[in-house]
């Protein structure tokens, strides 16, 4: 009986030790909330036209999130 539960708890050092060293993959969400100064206008309004010749001055203070996550 007495065996039975260092074994057992021998085991379960075991797993959490070995646990410890997985890095979960931790996944970040941020919402932004605003009207049109947090859009991003990054995206293809105007099809096979350069973003940054035709829309660069039009930007969302929220689009300068997204090279962060």
């Amino acid at each position: 009986m007495k065996s039975r539960f260092i074994i057992s708890i021998l085991c379960m050092t075991l797993a959490f030790a070995i646990m410890s060293f997985i890095k979960p993959k931790a996944r970040t969400t941020v919402y932004l909330i605003g009207d049109s100064t947090v859009a991003d206008y990054a995206n293809n309004y105007e099809e096979g036209k350069d973003y940054m010749k035709t829309r660069y001055p039009v930007t969302g203070w929220g689009q300068v999130f997204q090279q962060f996550w």
